[in-house]
This record gives structure tokens, sequence and C-alpha cells, in this order.
């Protein structure tokens, strides 16, 4: 079962056949916005910026972990993510990520981690200004556990 939603999911990926580099620029797009919605103090739409980049980014760790035959991963990955529906399908390509580098997914990886990351903080931070600390703690306790070494994590967590 857990092959089947991989694939199924990494499938999703292949979608308006956008290269891998196109959705890690989208993904980074979606946090600037958030970012930029935050700091002009609309914070609905910068909450529905990080949830975007959320799916976003967890789509493409999990895409990532079937190019590199790493299904457990990619299994906690795609049940991360949010399940849009799938406007159409495409057919199958052997992976989002197959024609890139072992260097270049490396980085990859490191740039998805740390926007989730970043969306995962600024979320906290966010519920935290709103007085729903419960809901803080969680998405700030997410954020350290995508990556313990984000700057800001540890520190928000207390």
């Amino acid at each position: 079962l857990a092959v089947a939603l991989c694939g199924f999911m990494a499938f999703t990926l292949m979608a308006s056949g956008q290269s891998a580099t196109d959705r890690l620029a989208g993904l980074e797009g979606t946090i600037t916005a958030a970012e930029g919605a935050l700091r002009d103090g609309h914070q609905q739409a910068a909450e529905r910026h990080y949830q975007s980049a959320l799916q976003q980014g967890w789509m493409l760790a999990g895409a990532l972990a079937v190019t590199e035959r790493r299904l457990p991963d990619a299994d906690d990955a795609f049940r991360h993510a949010s399940t849009a529906a799938v406007e159409r399908i495409e057919p199958l390509q052997d992976s989002l990520f197959g024609s890139v580098g072992a260097a270049e997914r490396l980085e990859i990886r490191r740039r998805v981690t740390a926007a989730l990351a970043r969306a995962y903080l600024n979320l906290g931070i966010m519920q935290a200004q709103t007085g729903r600390f419960v809901r803080a703690a969680e998405l700030l306790e997410e954020a350290a556990h995508v990556d313990a070494g984000f700057p800001q994590v540890q520190y928000s967590l207390g």
C-alpha cells in the first residue's frame, strides 16, 4: 500500500510538465510571498501561502525520496502533504528528479527542508501572536522535527 501511495503521489507531481527546478523555485516563491504578506500585515494571506508551501515542500520531499528509493521517507512526506485533488493525469514519467544528479538532489533536499522549516516556524510564531499557544507549540515542534538546525527553531521552542 505504501508503495502504491508513493507511486501515486509522485505521479501527481508530473502534471503540468514542470521540472524539479521549476517546482523548487515555485516553493521558494511561495515562501517569499508568505513572508511579504506577513510583513505587510496580511495574516490570512500569509497563512494561506505558508500552508501552500507546506504542501509543495512535502510533495517535493516525497518525490525526491521516491527517486532515491527511500520509500518509508516518501510515505512519510506524502502523508504530511495535503491531498489536493488531481485535476488531470498525464502519462507517468520516470521521476520528477530522474535527470537530476545526486549532488543537485542533495542541494534540492537542503532547500526543501529549509523551506518547510521556515513555513512551520513562521506559522508557529503567527499562532503564538494570536494566543493559540498549543497550536504554536505543535508547529514549532514540527519545524524542529523537519530541521533541528534551522535558525530560530530551538530559540522559539524556548
